[in-house]
């Protein structure tokens, strides 16, 4: 949402300032002080080609003109948001910059933002650029994928109907298995996925997994071994009883029955004797 869109916004510029401190003075002040005039055009792409966040400071004219816009976007996609809306509805100029930088998809116009093969183009380059797509493009499932395979997290900018969706669900994991910590809680825990996405068998908390005399068998886990690690716990072995107290009973054990067994020989002695 819209905070999201500020924490983005202070990124990239905190990002724009370091490379401020890169530029020249005398680069950024000729860049200033130059005129709504054609014939200053090729000194402006020369700083666009190499700084295209200056494209700020560049006179209207230059803002207006399709063709200093591609250089700047060429260095620096989030440059398209200092052009003119001509500018920003301009299919060409747009391609160049979501390559650069899928989420300067923000700052495209509406039309733009509703092209799927430019959103694809955004998505590839940035995952998460597809918070900034139309709301349409959200529920197609081979936007959504794209963005998927370049990052997980895009799955939480996709839409309610596509996420509840089991198949893409399941095709999701697979291409990325990183994405089941992304998936709705009601199926995380659901076997087909964790086998999928996980690469073994699916056994629910508590579920006994160590047997006595069975050796676990080793199994390759995918890079999500922390989540695997709270699902299937590694089994500690049982205590070995001590061999003192085993021998304390066995002597106990043998008294007593020699006991019972004395009494019993007896009886036929005091027999004879009574007869």
């Amino acid at each position: 949402g819209s905070s999201n869109q500020v924490i983005f916004l202070s990124v990239s510029w905190a990002s724009a300032a370091l490379q401020l401190n890169a530029v020249s003075a005398a680069d950024e002040n000729q860049l200033k002080n130059f005129r709504n005039d054609a014939r200053e055009l090729d000194q402006v792409k020369s700083i666009l080609k190499e700084y295209g966040w200056a494209l700020r400071y560049a006179p209207l004219m230059f803002r207006c003109d399709p063709e200093v816009c591609e250089v700047a976007c060429e260095n620096w996609g989030l440059a398209i948001e200092f052009g003119s809306p001509e500018i920003r509805d301009n299919l060409k100029v747009a391609e160049k910059a979501v390559t650069q930088c899928g989420e300067s998809l923000l700052f495209l116009s509406e039309k733009l933002r509703m092209s799927k093969p430019l959103v694809l183009k955004a998505v590839k380059s940035e995952g998460l650029a597809l918070e900034f797509a139309h709301p349409d493009l959200k529920n197609d499932r081979e936007v959504v994928l794209a963005a998927m395979v370049k990052d997980p997290r895009a799955l939480q900018m996709a839409h309610d109907d596509l996420k509840h969706d089991f198949d893409f669900l399941l095709e999701a994991c697979a291409n990325r298995p990183t994405s089941l910590d992304f998936v709705p809680a009601e199926f995380r825990t659901d076997p087909e996925l964790c086998q999928v996405a996980l690469g073994r068998d699916y056994n629910p908390p508590g579920e006994p997994v160590w047997q006595p005399g069975v050796k676990p068998k080793e199994v390759v886990r995918s890079r999500r071994t922390s989540r695997a690690q709270r699902l299937w716990p590694t089994p500690k072995p049982k205590p070995k009883p001590k061999s003192a107290p085993q021998k304390e009973k066995d002597t106990s054990k043998s008294r007593e029955s020699s006991e019972e067994k004395a009494p019993a020989e007896a009886l036929p002695e005091e027999g004879k004797e009574t007869s």
